[in-house]
């Protein structure tokens, strides 16, 4: 299985991707694999508090009032 996760905007992007080694099927067990393990990780996203936003900068809102 391999996953990469990415962050996009406030949250994260999840890729992930799950191939047999050996044979030309595995019956859906690697989609199963797959679909079990994104729902897991949106029960615990889910779950999880909202990300607060970061304080701005104190020397950025000091440029800020330089150009008024």
């Amino acid at each position: 299985m391999v996953i990469r996760i990415s962050p996009l905007g406030p949250g994260s992007r999840v890729d992930m991707r799950s191939a047999s080694r050996f044979g030309e099927t595995d019956f859906g067990a690697n989609a199963a694999r797959v679909r079990a393990l994104m729902e897991d990780i949106d029960d615990a996203a889910g779950s999880a508090p909202e990300p607060k936003p970061e304080p701005e900068k104190k020397g950025a809102a000091k440029k800020a009032d330089k150009k008024k």
